[in-house]
């Protein structure tokens, strides 16, 4: 799954797109801001979307 839409809580009265998704034993769920994927490493190189999959 990936988010799309407005930043949460960003507008009042905005309304979102809804998912469910089951998920069994074993899964992982990683939930993040964009903070993750623009943090730098000491080079000054952004992690980036392609890292946080691994």
């Amino acid at each position: 799954m990936r988010a799309r839409g407005m930043p949460l809580g960003l507008l009042p009265g905005m309304s979102y797109e809804e998912k469910e998704v089951v998920l069994q034993p074993g899964d992982t769920l990683l939930l993040y801001s964009d903070g993750l994927v623009e943090a730098h490493n000491p080079e000054r190189e952004m992690l980036g979307f392609q890292q946080v999959r691994g």
